[in-house]
């Protein structure tokens, strides 16, 4: 009868062999070893493992960024591999937003990571959520997460990008003033031929530069207006923000509101004709007798937004007539007043002559006055000034010319 020897131990995924044949340890590791027996047995040892995998997620505008999974705070011991549209390292994401937009599964260890990004985000808030198994948890700080046995671990990083808001208005002056303009940002029409008080309402933009412009409608003449423009942003107190060619910088959270002012440059004449110095005062008087004596005044408004200087009125005709001298300045008044009006004169008498078929004037006796006026703003470098026409006629009556006497209006 052979002796035997029992040796206890474990074994662990491998059967042992007993001259290179395999068999079944027993209970707690025990092998039976017989005469001549060669017994080999083989402890394997396989490390517990799970997978992380970081993803990336972008809210609103993308951009570029670097993924790393490490085993260190900021690390990326875990994978170098190259990826994403430049190149980067370790795990870049792609250029814009777009593919690739994650690491993918990593298969590793059981222990401690930590999921972090770097670069291109100065402009982006961000968020970091994590699933074990579908499931969420919170990760710890520094982007800390733990690996379990056959765990699947998901992060996603959000990105979204940093927004503020531009709004641009119009404001006319006068404000029923007919001017009528489109308003843009960034090129795109946001406010199509709006008048006074339209808008293109709050538009949410990147943070950034960002640029606003406006444009005249059909038959509105931008020369007709002194134009600025002025910003503030609402959400901080109203504080001014500066606007280089219509170029501005919005920040993150700002609300900003642009103003387009147009302040319409405007003079206007209205000449009146009168029997009397005292009135009253028409545009036209039809019936007038031969010789008869006739007086004129001119009102002179200003209809514009801006306030007007060194107005002056001139009638060739009446000039002549009064004072031998077409060229003559009837009045110089030093200022009218934005939506003010002055009245120049009367002037005369002049005396009335024949009118009709057959004579000089057979469309009636027509003269014209004009009036003149600038804008002088101090932060500007030109002057701007405008002029008006208007006339005033007469024509003689059916019965003057056969013999009526002339009547004379003192």
């Amino acid at each position: 009868m052979s002796s035997r020897l029992v040796y206890y131990g474990k074994c662990q995924t491998k059967r042992p062999t007993r001259g290179g044949t395999p068999f079944a340890p027993g209970a707690n590791g025990e092998v039976t070893v017989g005469e001549n027996d060669v017994v080999v047995c083989t402890f394997t040892n396989t490390r517990q493992q799970g997978s992380i995998e970081l993803v990336k997620a972008w809210s609103g505008t993308g951009g570029q960024t670097t993924l790393k999974i490490g085993t260190t705070v900021g690390g990326s011991e875990v994978d170098s591999q190259l990826i994403g549209a430049n190149g980067g390292a370790p795990l870049t994401t792609g250029a814009n937003g777009g593919a690739p937009l994650t690491t993918g599964a990593n298969a590793v260890d059981t222990g401690t990571y930590y999921v972090s990004e770097s670069g291109g985000l100065s402009t982006y808030n961000t968020s970091l959520a994590c699933t074990r198994g579908g499931t969420p948890f919170a990760p710890g700080a520094n982007g800390q997460v733990s690996v379990g046995r056959n765990d699947v671990v998901v992060c996603t990083f959000t990105n979204t990008r940093q927004q503020g808001k531009i709004e641009v208005v119009k404001d006319l002056v006068p404000s029923d003033s007919s001017g009528r303009f489109s308003l843009l940002i960034d090129g795109a029409v946001y406010a199509t031929d709006v008048g006074n008080g339209g808008s293109t309402g709050e538009q949410s933009v990147d943070t950034g530069s960002h640029s606003i412009a406006e444009t005249p409608a059909a038959g509105t003449n931008p020369a007709d207006y002194i134009t600025s423009v002025a910003c503030v942003d609402t959400a901080n107190g109203n504080a001014p923000v500066t606007v280089t060619a219509g170029n501005l910088n919005v920040g993150y959270a700002q609300d900003i509101v642009c103003t387009f002012t147009n302040r319409l440059v405007s003079i206007a004449i209205n000449k009146q004709i009168g029997l009397d110095a005292a009135g009253p005062w028409q545009d036209s008087l039809l019936g007038v007798a031969v010789e008869t004596l006739l007086y004129y005044r001119f009102v002179v408004a200003n209809n514009g937004g801006v306030d007007l200087e060194n107005v002056t009125v001139t009638d060739a005709t009446l000039g002549a007539q009064l004072f031998g001298d077409p060229a003559h300045i009837f009045c110089t008044i030093q200022g009218i007043s934005a939506g003010a009006s002055e009245i120049c004169g009367p002037f005369g008498p002049t005396v009335s002559q024949h009118t009709g078929p057959g004579t000089a004037y057979p469309d009636g006796f027509v003269n014209t006055a004009t009036a003149s006026g600038c804008y002088l703003p101090a932060t500007y470098a030109d002057q701007y000034c405008r002029s008006s026409d208007d006339s005033a006629s007469y024509s003689e009556g059916s019965m003057s010319r056969i013999g009526y006497l002339p009547l004379v209006m003192r």
